[in-house]
């Protein structure tokens, strides 16, 4: 008897009896269809049961990832964040936020055209990854700006990684048609010195980040 799983045929059933050729009568035999559809269907079942859970990994995947960068969105980063702030609060430890905006971006697009510019932020994507420890996280804040959460870390090494960051994010990117550079500010906020929770640190990183921006500077600490 075939058990099929849609229309694939997976197993087949067999009755067999050595001794006796008619040792199965037509109700034996109608039993056996019926274990055979009946497998079927859990077979089926199974399988998509398998589906739903794959399409919903999927689903949870896409609502946390930013498409185009593949890093973590801004709601991986918020919910993220506030589960190491309430560690960092338990263990008494520091933590930072970096928040990063890419300078010269627009006129890459406007030069470029924006398939450029999704490469451009592809490559900075992928280079402030590599510049992180495993439990360190980025996010594709929006646009052209970055987020970075990264525990047990002072100012002093905050500051240290943002140059890192600088550095490596503002390396030539060789693309197929054209050699690009952009430039890179960062603003620093750290708990518990700077606020004691997400919004309030992400904000104080940010204006950091303005001020940085409007004085000329690379790097500049909250409330300084």
């Amino acid at each position: 008897m075939p058990i099929r799983i849609g229309k694939e045929l997976r197993l087949t059933l067999n009755l067999d009896n050595m001794e006796r050729e008619d040792a199965f009568d037509e109700s034996s035999i109608e039993i056996v269809k019926l274990l055979a559809n009946l497998l079927g269907l859990i077979f089926n079942r199974l399988e998509l049961e398998k589906r739903i859970q794959q399409q919903r990994q999927q689903l949870e995947r896409i609502s946390y990832h930013d498409p185009l960068t593949n890093l973590p969105n801004r709601r991986m980063f918020d919910e993220f964040s506030e589960k190491m702030l309430n560690l960092a609060e338990r263990e008494k430890k520091e933590l930072s936020i970096l928040f990063l905006d890419l300078s010269g971006f627009k006129k890459v697009n406007d030069v470029h055209g924006h398939l450029v510019g999704d490469e451009v932020l592809k490559v900075t994507a992928s280079r402030i990854t590599e510049c992180l420890r495993a439990n360190d996280l980025a996010c594709r804040f929006g646009g052209d700006e970055f987020l970075v959460l990264v525990y047990d870390c002072s100012k002093e090494d905050a500051k240290n990684l943002a140059r890192r960051l600088i550095e490596t994010i503002e390396e030539p990117i060789e693309l197929k048609e054209t050699t690009l550079t952009v430039s890179t500010e960062v603003g620093i906020s750290s708990f518990p010195a700077d606020g004691n929770s997400v919004s309030e640190l992400v904000r104080k990183a940010d204006e950091a980040l303005y001020r940085a921006k409007r004085h000329g500077l690379k790097v500049v600490e909250a409330n300084l």
